[in-house]
C-alpha cells in the first residue's frame, strides 16, 4: 500500500507540474516555474563580405536557439530563449529548465521542475532523476535524494556520482552501517573505479575514527601516482591525508612527492620540510634532495646551492646527483665554466650510475647556454654512445645532425643519421630523420640520392610535416598562404560519395546499428537539447559494443552519424580511424572526414577581420582539442582553440569582449574570436609562424633564450628542432603539418 501511494503521490505530481509549467511558467505566476522574461532580440547574421565588430559575442550567422545558447555555455541567456522556443516540446522544455536552473545553482527550481518528470515516462526520466537527486542532496534533502537514487540504475559517464549521492546521503542521515554496505556495493557492482573507492572509504574510516586504516589506504593509493596519472584523484586523496591529525611522517613524504610528480613544486616544497623536521630517517636524504629540486624549481637558485653544498658535507645523497643539481643550479645563474666544472665532477663520480644520463643532458644544456656548438655536438654524440635508446636520444641525435650541417660538416650529419636510426622506431620521427638525412645529401651535392629520398618520402600514405615539406621539395605542392585567403569547406554528400567508393559501399547503406536503441535515442535527444557533457558518455558507451577494428564501412557510418548531429570531435576521431585503416587507399575525400571545417562562417568571419587564413584557425584546433568545444588541457587551458584564462583576460580586454569570465571560454564563438586574434597578433609581432606558435603554445617567457641558443635563428625549421621544450616542439609541427593537409584539400577555394 506504501509504494501505490507513494507512485500515485509522484503522478499526481507530475501532472500537475505539467499543467502548471504550460499554462503559467512563462508568465511569471508561479514561483517555481517562473522564468524572467526577455525583449525579442533582432538576430545578427554575417554575410561573407562583412567584418565582425570588435564588441559582438553574438554568434555569427546562426540563430540563438535555446540549443545554441546551451552548447555555448550562457545558461541564463539560455533559461530566457527557452520561454520563446515553440520547437521544443513540454517534457523537454521541463527537463532543460531544470538542468538550466542547476547550472545557475538555483536548486529549489531544478528540484521543482524535475521532480514531476522523475516517474513519467519521459524517455530522459533517469537522467531528470538524477539531476534532481543532485539539486536536492546540494539542498540537504537527503532523504528526498536517496529515495531518488536508491534504484536508479547505471547511467553512462555518472555512475559513480549516483553511486555517491546514494551512500552520502545516508551517511548525512545518520545510517552509517547501511551507508558502508552501499559504498561497498557499488563498488563491487561496478559503478566506482577502485581508486575512488579508496578515498571515499577512507573519509569513512576517518569519520569513524579508523583514522590509522584511513591513511594506509590513502598513502597506498598515492604510492601508484606515476602509474594511475589521475591529478584529482590523488589531489582528493591529499585533501583527505591533511585532515588526519597527527599525521605519520611517510604520509607526509608521499603528499610531498605526489605534488612533485605533478610538477607542482610550490605545494611540494613546505612538505618535504614538514618530512625532514619530523627526523624521520627513512626518506631523510632523498626529501632534501628534493628541496634542493624544488628551490631549483622556484628561480631560488643561491637558496639552492646553499642546501646542496650543506647536504654534500653531511653526506646524506648521492653525491654524483648533488654535483649534477649544482651544476644546474650555477648554468642557471649564469656561471658557465664553474657549472662545466662540476658537471664534470657529476661524470666522474656517476661512473655508469643510473644518473648519467641526465648529467650528460646537463652538460648539452650547458654547452648549448656557451653556445660551443662543437662541445655541445660532442656531448650529444656520448648521449647517443652510451643511452642510444633513453628519452634524450631523439633530441640527441636531431641536434648533433643540425650542427653538422649548419657547421657545414654534412658528411658528418649524413654518416650521424644513418648509424644511430635503427634505434628509433616510431614512423613520424623516422621521416623526420629521412628528411634531415636527404638535405645533407642535398649539401653533399649528392642531389640523385638527396632526390631518391624526398621521392620516397613524398609517395608516403602519410600527413606528418615532414613528408609535406618533401613534397614541396619535389613541386607537387607548396607552403600555405597565411595571411586570409578565400577557402573551400567540407560538403558532407560529396564526401560521403568519394569516400564510398573506394570502400566499395552505397552512401545510402551507412548506417550505424546500435545495440541499445533506447540509450541511442536518449544519446541523440540529449545533444537536441545541447546537454552534450551527458550525451558523450552514452555514445561512448555505445561504441564499446561495436567492433571497429579494419571496419572502414562502419568507420565512414558513424563520421556520417556524428557530423550531422554536429559532435565534430567525436566525427574527427572516427575519420582518424578510417583513413589509417585504409592507410595508401585513402582519397581526399577520406582525408576530409579526419580534417573537417564546422563553424565555418564563424572562423571565416573572424580569419577576414584577423588577415590570416581560416585554415591556420582550423589547423590550431584540431592540434589543441581535436574539435572538443568544452576540452580542458592539464595546464588548465579550456576550450575550441585552448587558451588559459589569464590569457584569454588580457585579449578579451584587447579586443572588447566585456563582460568576460573564465566560464565564456566554453563559448565556442567567443573562444574563436580570442584564439584567432592572438595568433593573428603573435604572426605579425615575429614575422614567422613557427615562432607564433612557439608562444601560442608556451607563452613568451622562453623565445629570446631560444632565439639565441640556436646555431641558424634565420631557418625556422632548424628554430623549431631547437626548441627544448618537447611537447611545444611536436606542437608547432603537428600545426604546420595540419596547415599544410588543410591547405591542400580546401585550399583552392571550391
Amino acid at each position: 500500500m506504501a509504494r501505490l501511494k507513494v507512485k500515485w503521490l509522484v503522478f499526481s505530481t507530475t501532472l500537475f507540474v505539467v499543467i502548471m509549467f504550460l499554462g503559467c511558467a512563462f508568465t511569471g505566476k508561479t514561483k517555481t516555474t517562473k522564468i524572467p522574461e526577455q525583449k525579442p532580440r533582432q538576430e545578427k547574421v554575417v554575410e561573407e563580405t562583412a567584418a565582425v565588430p570588435d564588441t559582438s559575442i553574438e554568434v555569427v550567422g546562426i540563430e540563438n536557439s535555446t540549443r545554441e545558447l546551451v552548447l555555448r555555455f550562457r545558461w541564463a541567456e539560455a533559461l530566457k530563449a527557452l520561454e520563446r522556443d515553440k520547437s521544443i516540446d513540454s517534457l523537454d522544455k521541463i527537463f532543460l529548465a531544470g538542468f538550466l536552473n542547476f547550472k545557475l545553482g538555483m536548486y529549489d527550481k531544478a528540484e521543482s521542475l524535475l521532480s514531476g518528470i522523475v516517474a513519467s515516462d519521459y524517455e530522459l526520466s533517469d537522467w531528470a532523476r538524477y539531476l534532481c537527486a543532485q539539486a536536492a542532496f546540494k539542498r540537504g534533502d537527503y532523504d528526498f535524494a536517496y529515495r531518488l537514487v536508491r534504484n536508479l540504475g547505471k547511467l553512462p559517464g555518472i555512475s559513480t556520482e549516483i553511486a555517491t549521492i546514494r551512500w552520502k546521503s545516508l551517511w548525512e542521515m545518520g545510517d552509517t552501517q547501511k551507508a558502508i554496505a552501499q559504498l561497498d556495493s557499488a563498488y563491487y557492482a561496478g559503478y566506482m573505479r577502485r581508486r575512488e573507492h579508496d578515498v571515499q572509504m577512507a573519509f569513512v574510516l576517518r569519520n569513524t575514527y579508523h583514522e590509522d586504516a584511513a591513511e594506509r589506504r590513502l598513502v597506498a593509493l598515492l604510492r601508484v601516482a606515476d602509474i594511475l596519472r589521475d591529478k584529482d584523484i590523488m589531489y582528493r586523496a591529499i585533501a583527505e591525508l591533511k585532515k588526519i591529525h597527527p599525521l605519520d611522517p611517510v604520509s607526509m613524504y608521499y603528499i610531498a612527492l605526489t605534488y612533485y610528480k605533478y610538477r607542482d613544486v610550490d605545494s611540494a616544497l613546505p612538505w618535504f620540510k614538514k618530512y625532514r623536521a619530523s627526523r624521520h630517517r627513512k626518506y631523510r636524504g632523498r626529501a632534501g634532495y628534493y628541496i634542493a629540486v624544488c628551490l631549483i624549481g622556484q628561480g631560488k637558485y643561491s637558496e639552492a646551492i646553499k642546501y646542496i653544498e650543506k647536504m654534500l658535507k653531511e653526506g646524506s645523497y648521492s653525491k654524483a646527483s648533488l654535483y649534477w643539481r649544482l651544476a644546474q643550479c650555477w648554468r642557471k645563474k649564469g656561471k658557465l665554466k664553474k657549472a662545466w666544472k662540476i658537471s664534470e665532477k657529476a661524470l666522474k663520480l656517476c661512473n655508469g650510475c643510473g644518473n648519467e644520463k641526465y648529467i650528460i643532458f646537463e652538460r648539452m644544456n650547458i654547452a648549448r647556454y656557451m653556445l660551443d656548438w662543437q662541445k655541445f655536438a660532442g656531448e650529444c654524440e656520448r648521449m647517443l654512445r652510451k643511452h642510444p635508446s633513453s628519452e634524450f636520444a631523439d633530441n640527441a641525435l636531431l641536434w648533433a645532425t643540425l650542427v653538422h650541417l649548419t657547421s657545414d660538416q654534412p658528411e658528418k650529419a649524413a654518416k650521424l643519421i644513418k648509424k644511430y636510426r635503427i634505434y628509433f622506431r616510431e614512423g613520424n620521427f623516422i621521416d623526420e630523420l629521412n628528411y634531415w638525412l636527404a638535405k645533407s645529401y642535398e649539401a653533399m651535392d649528392s642531389s640523385e640520392k638527396a632526390d631518391s629520398l624526398y621521392l620516397y618520402l613524398a609517395k608516403e600514405p602519410y600527413e606528418n610535416l615532414f613528408i609535406w615539406l618533401a613534397r614541396q621539395k619535389m613541386g607537387w605542392v607548396e607552403f600555405p598562404n597565411i595571411s586570409y585567403t578565400k577557402v573551400g569547406t567540407l560538403a558532407v554528400d560529396s564526401v560521403l560519395k568519394y569516400a564510398c567508393h573506394i570502400i566499395g559501399v552505397n552512401p545510402e547503406s551507412l548506417y550505424v546499428n546500435f545495440e541499445d536503441a533506447r540509450l541511442k535515442r536518449q544519446a541523440e535527444r540529449l545533444t537536441r537539447l545541447g546537454i552534450l557533457e551527458l550525451a558523450r558518455p552514452c555514445f561512448h558507451a555505445l561504441e564499446e559494443k561495436l567492433i571497429k577494428s579494419n571496419n572502414p564501412r562502419l568507420l565512414l557510418s558513424l563520421w556520417k552519424y556524428y557530423y550531422n548531429l554536429g559532435l565534430y570531435d567525436l566525427a574527427t576521431k572516427e575519420g582518424t580511424l578510417l583513413n589509417y585503416y585504409l592507410g595508401a587507399k585513402k582519397n581526399a575525400a577520406a582525408l576530409m572526414t579526419a580534417y573537417p571545417t564546422p563553424y565555418f562562417r564563424i572562423i571565416d568571419a573572424f580569419a577576414r577581420q584577423s588577415n590570416i587564413n581560416p585554415l591556420l584557425v582550423y589547423s590550431i584546433i584540431r592540434q589543441e582539442s581535436k574539435f572538443h568545444n568544452f576540452a580542458e588541457s592539464y595546464a588548465g587551458a579550456i576550450g575550441l582553440m585552448q587558451i588559459i584564462p589569464e590569457t584569454g583576460y588580457s585579449i578579451a580586454r584587447r579586443v572588447g569582449v566585456n563582460p568576460f569570465t573564465k566560464n565564456h571560454l566554453n563559448d565556442y564563438e567567443i573562444n574563436l574570436k580570442l584564439g584567432t586574434n592572438h595568433i593573428a597578433d603573435l604572426i605579425s609581432s615575429h614575422g614567422s609562424l613557427y615562432k607564433a606558435l612557439a608562444e601560442y603554445n608556451a607563452g613568451n617567457s622562453q623565445l629570446s633564450r631560444w632565439n639565441q641558443q640556436c646555431p641558424n635563428p634565420q631557418d625556422d625549421l632548424v628554430w623549431t628542432e631547437f626548441v627544448d621544450y618537447g611537447q611545444t616542439r611536436r606542437y608547432i609541427k603537428k600545426v604546420v603539418g595540419n596547415l599544410f593537409t588543410y591547405y591542400w584539400l580546401y585550399g583552392r577555394g571550391d
